[in-house]
């Protein structure tokens, strides 16, 4: 369920903008790349004993439509890419000291309701896959592009969402043997690809948001308020918006 938290991102983007007007901007050891490039290494290395289950385009594709499998690797990817243990990131996703990430441009999930949308999209991508006649090598295509979009939409972590996402994305299309140079660099660079189309569908939280946002004229303000309860809820929301995507496949510029 939603924590009922009210963002004024417009307010927000104001303060973010004065800070770095100001000079007021922390050093942050995650934009650092001397450190992203260490982080990516040892982490890929640690995934090599997984060669013989990520490799095989049957086996990858099997792997990943295991929500638990595939919910465990991109965890352990945004430990690994972010210089973090594993077991410390569990206990702070746990706590309620991860899941804070949001992006000020696009609507991301509240803190309680990412891990709901997560698997609500997880669940979409696996209805696709297994009603598809699309070949493996095309339904593996198709499902990288909807886990990016779905760790970019979710937000699930409070840092590092974008390089998990690449990370993912890649593995899904190649594997590890056949990427090890482009997943080191999706881990590395910190360029922002697109994320990943845009949701198609609005939901209810986003568009309290943007009634919420003091520095956003919306168009049709009475009429968004009064019809409020026709748009799904960020967890339905994800189900559909993840299924439009892999329906919609070349018709989106990447």
């Amino acid at each position: 369920m939603s924590n009922g938290e009210a963002i004024d991102k417009g307010k927000l983007w104001s303060e973010a903008m004065c800070n770095g007007l100001d000079g007021r901007v922390e050093f942050d050891p995650q934009d650092d790349e001397s450190n992203r490039k260490g982080w990516a290494k040892e982490f890929i290395g640690k995934l090599g004993f997984m060669g013989d289950t990520l490799n095989p385009p049957e086996s990858r594709l099997e792997y990943f439509l295991d929500k638990n499998n595939s919910f465990r690797l991109v965890i352990a990817a945004n430990a690994g890419l972010r210089g973090k243990d594993l077991g410390e990131l569990l206990s702070d996703i746990q706590s309620g000291k991860e899941g804070h990430g949001m992006l000020l441009a696009l609507h991301t999930p509240a803190t309680g309701d990412k891990l709901e949308c997560f698997n609500s999209g997880v669940e979409a991508i696996r209805k696709w896959a297994n009603s598809s006649e699309k070949t493996t090598e095309e339904k593996l295509q198709g499902i990288a592009e909807a886990y990016e979009a779905l760790i970019i939409w979710t937000h699930i972590f409070n840092d590092g969402n974008g390089r998990a996402g690449r990370f993912i994305r890649q593995i899904i299309k190649s594997g590890l043997n056949n990427s090890i140079g482009e997943l080191e660099e999706e881990a590395v660079s910190n360029k922002t690809r697109r994320p990943a189309h845009r949701p198609y569908f609005r939901t209810r939280q986003a568009v309290e948001e943007d009634l919420n946002n003091s520095e956003l004229c919306v168009p049709n303000e009475d009429e968004l308020r009064a019809n409020l309860d026709s748009f799904p809820d960020d967890i339905e929301g994800m189900k559909l918006n993840i299924a439009h995507l892999l329906d919609n496949l070349g018709r989106q510029e990447l």
